[in-house]
């Protein structure tokens, strides 16, 4: 390991460290990605590494949350329950 790299990864784990010492919530650190400009980046990372079924079932809520679907109303009942509704 070379000299930036060791002082990049102790400088990565005072962050870390200061994260857990502060109690970081996922407001925080999504304020903290948002300054960095580092949001989409860290979206499709977390995207592109979680389960697609996670995947799905976060799409359908914000879906569900965005557009005020209650998807326990009778006018979804003709949905499969595994369907992931995406509106236009």
């Amino acid at each position: 390991m070379n000299q930036i790299q060791l002082i990049k990864e102790e400088k990565l784990a005072t962050i870390i460290e200061l994260c857990n010492a502060i109690e970081i919530d996922g407001e925080t650190l999504q304020y903290v990605t948002e300054a960095i400009g580092m949001e989409e980046q860290m979206l499709r990372q977390l995207i592109m590494t979680m389960p697609m079924t996670l995947v799905q079932e976060l799409v359908e809520e914000k879906a569900l949350n965005e557009f005020d679907v209650d998807k326990d109303d009778d006018e979804w009942d003709f949905l499969p329950e595994d369907t992931v509704y995406y509106p236009s």
